[in-house]
């Protein structure tokens, strides 16, 4: 089972560990003994990074792959994804980049934000033959039946062909999504436009045009974990709230009291943690209200989706001196130096009766 990472480097190596801590979460996954060998393809920039930054990923279990010459062709054909900007036609594109290098052999496709809580040889053994998108997002990806790839390919060149017309038909048929939403991980969009390759694959799972296998099935491969693709939306796969949130010797857990018998308590483990911009943004906050203004430490953290909450408007302008919410120093907070406990507690958490 391959384990797959899609980067680009768009500045020079200080810039790219700040926003994709690879040498980071490297350095964490040896220190937990987890047996780590990731490929990183790089659609753009591996040429950007030091030799000795490289040498030191490589170092710690990172196969660097230069994609650039492959992708450049493929953004040539597919002109039209520009329109959504250079970050999103990287992430439209970079499934057909992946099919490409790995030609058919079953993998496992993590983004560049992920932080491991459990050993990905052992992720890769509970998800074994099995094709599926976590809960709508495509952060965590298990790819074992190739076909899905030729699915997506089909689907990709429909949409490229027209944008619009495409994205008008898929509107119409996104009436009920709220079943496939829980019982296929279908996932959510409300852009009327279709403008991610999320949006897409949430699209083709809900009309049943890319493979996912058996959510149930899965679930019960996961039944030991605690698994979500949004740390913020914890609650909407999680249903046994409130849970109780510890680290023991570097390894994160959330526990629980079923009222259905003799009050026993339950501890999963954590599978991992998907430290997209919203969340790590969000944790940010937390981080610098604990580093900086402690006597605060009371103070609720909230979170507004539409990104007006007073609070966020602040920790923007602060970060421009203090760059906190770069991804490296607020993995390093949480991860090195404190755990999650001041964030995931009845106080602090953004919503409450899902944290004690």
């Amino acid at each position: 089972m391959n384990n797959v990472i899609v980067a680009w480097a768009q500045g020079d190596t200080h810039n790219f560990e700040a926003k994709v801590p690879l040498l980071f979460v490297g350095q964490r996954n040896q220190k937990l003994g987890f047996n780590t060998r990731i490929n990183v393809v790089f659609l753009e920039g591996l040429d950007r990074l030091d030799v000795s930054y490289q040498s030191l990923l490589s170092d710690y279990g990172y196969i660097l792959h230069d994609a650039s010459i492959l992708y450049d062709t493929y953004a040539q054909k597919y002109e039209q994804l520009s329109r959504f900007g250079d970050y999103e036609k990287k992430c439209f594109l970079r499934w057909l980049v992946i099919r490409d290098i790995f030609a058919g052999e079953p993998l496992i496709h993590y983004d560049g934000d992920i932080v491991f809580n459990e050993d990905p040889v052992i992720i890769a053994q509970k998800t074994a033959g099995k094709t599926f998108i976590l809960q709508g997002c495509p952060a965590f990806t298990s790819i074992a039946d190739p076909r899905w790839f030729e699915q997506y390919a089909h689907a990709l060149d429909a949409f490229a062909a027209d944008i619009d017309g495409y994205a008008s038909r898929a509107w119409k048929l996104r009436v009920g999504w709220e079943v496939p939403f829980v019982t296929r991980w279908a996932g959510s969009r409300f852009r009327p436009i279709i403008s991610s390759d999320q949006d897409l694959l949430s699209h083709l799972i809900h009309t049943n045009e890319i493979k996912q296998d058996s959510v149930d099935a899965l679930m019960h491969d996961l039944d030991d974990y605690i698994v979500f693709q949004n740390p913020l939306l914890f609650h909407m796969y999680n249903s046994h709230i409130p849970y109780t949130y510890t680290r023991e010797n570097g390894i994160d857990f959330c526990s629980y009291t079923r009222a259905d018998g003799a009050h026993l308590i339950y501890k999963k483990k954590i599978l991992l943690w998907h430290m997209q911009s919203c969340f790590n943004f969000y944790a940010s906050k937390r981080l610098f209200l604990q580093k900086y203004m402690p006597p605060l430490w009371w103070l609720r953290t909230q979170y507004g989706p539409s990104g007006l909450l007073i609070s966020d408007m602040m920790n923007k302008k602060i970060a421009r001196f203090s760059q906190h919410t770069d991804r490296l120093s607020v993995y390093r907070y949480f991860f090195q130096t404190h755990d999650f406990s001041c964030l995931l507690n009845g106080r602090a958490w953004w919503k409450k009766g899902v944290f004690i």
